[in-house]
């Protein structure tokens, strides 16, 4: 496995969130994290990164133990973030955003901005538009293709269908099958099933800070019973 995350407990503050979170991610997967608002799933994601450090358990990659390190070290390990809330330079242009993101990457990048544009064809469009001036999915492509620039192994998308309409929810399903046809091994948060499921190679449900299921996405597609048990949610046809 190139992460594991083993029997985490992490806090704000007294306000404790994550109790004995476990899971784990081989290359070239994606994995999602699915569950309604507030169970965790940010959390979990931060936790990986370094921004919400464990008060208990471990995160190990490629069998190095990276628990608490700082989010500077960790994305120089090979893991890139995106966040929900995207944090976009929104006076720089795209190609501005991009340049900024490509300083001090690791050595010998295994993406360049021509590579970027390539999978994100409308920010070559784009290329001199101020982000502030982005629509919000365009704003995703860039948050996206932003942290692509660093190279990283491991992609962590905390809710990235959040607030996009329909349309664009699958457009970027697309091109997210298209990053993980390209070998990145992604792990999702979302609350989103159809869009999780399409991308899923497994998923984990997370509940009142808990892992109450795990198994391949297919199961969880198939079995609409279980969907609901968990997730109280249907899906739609599958995207693959």
């Amino acid at each position: 496995m190139i992460l594991e995350v083993r029997d985490v407990h992490a806090a704000y503050g007294l306000s404790r969130v994550l109790f004995g979170v476990s899971l784990a991610v081989d290359a070239g997967e994606c994995v999602c994290l699915l569950g309604r608002n507030g169970v965790g799933k940010t959390t979990t994601i931060r936790s990986v990164m370094g921004l919400t450090p464990p008060s208990a358990g471990r995160v190990l990659w490629k069998g190095r133990d990276i628990t608490g390190w700082p989010p500077y070290r960790v994305a120089r390990a090979g893991i890139g973030f995106v966040p929900e809330d995207r944090r976009i330079f929104a006076d720089l242009t795209v190609a501005e955003n991009l340049d900024v993101a490509a300083r001090g990457t690791r050595e010998a990048p295994g993406w360049t901005v021509a590579r970027v544009y390539d999978v994100f064809p409308l920010l070559r469009e784009l290329a001199d538009r101020r982000g502030g001036y982005l629509s919000g999915g365009e704003q995703q492509m860039l948050t996206i293709a932003r942290t692509l620039m660093g190279s990283p192994e491991l992609l962590l998308l905390d809710e990235p269908s959040e607030g996009l309409a329909p349309l664009v929810v699958d457009h970027l399903a697309d091109q997210i099958l298209g990053l993980k046809r390209q070998g990145l091994t992604i792990l999702l948060a979302e609350q989103n099933v159809s869009f999780s499921v399409a991308l899923a190679d497994r998923v984990y449900v997370l509940e009142k800070g808990r892992i109450r299921y795990q198994g391949p996405a297919a199961e969880l597609r198939a079995d609409e019973a279980l969907r609901q048990e968990l997730l109280g949610l249907s899906v739609g046809r599958p995207r693959r």
